[in-house]
């Protein structure tokens, strides 16, 4: 491999952890609350004692491959852990974010971390998993990624804003970024 190329994976890389790792929140509390709160779009602290996991999905319909993320962050905001990694023959939207969090939870549970809760942005996904008779086309995943969830002891599965999802999202498209 080039030097070069070498490089610019090293500053992408870096560029990501810098991102994950300054997105904790400030834990300082504003003197005076604001009058009208509006809803929080960014990224929020889980509750004492739990974990958040965001997954992320990148599909690319060119190419039939998606890229999968998760990040863990605890109720202070750091980041403990993540990963990525690519599927390949994925034939929409909807089964790429099937198998990003399966994947992802079939992970958490291999780590032993089962009090989470669990954050995507895949509408469709929502929808899929809470009627999944209306999607017969991945009804074996979806069947699959609720088998996964039940190993939890405790887990919250939430439906996020996009922004709410940001870098699991960015780590995500870098596994799918110039069809890597």
């Amino acid at each position: 491999m080039e030097p070069s190329l070498v490089l610019s994976r090293a500053m992408e890389e870096a560029g990501m952890w810098l991102t994950v790792n300054s997105c904790v929140e400030s834990t300082t509390t504003p003197a005076v609350a604001p009058a009208i709160e509006t809803p929080k779009r960014t990224w929020s602290k889980p509750p004492r004692g739990l974990l958040k996991c965001n997954v992320g999905t990148s599909w690319q319909p060119s190419n039939l491959g998606s890229g999968a993320s998760w990040i863990v962050r605890d109720e202070i905001g750091n980041p403990l852990i993540h990963s990525r990694r690519a599927f390949s023959g994925v034939l929409s939207e909807l089964e790429a974010s099937l198998r990003s969090l399966a994947w992802s939870s079939m992970a958490l549970s291999d780590l032993h971390l089962d009090k989470v809760i669990i954050e995507f942005s895949c509408a469709m996904m929502a929808e899929a998993l809470l009627n999944p008779t209306k999607f017969p086309e991945v009804q074996y995943l979806i069947q699959e990624t609720l088998q996964s969830l039940h190993r939890f002891s405790t887990y919250t599965l939430n439906h996020v804003e996009p922004e709410k999802n940001r870098v699991a999202k960015l780590i995500a498209v870098s596994v799918t970024k110039d069809q890597r």
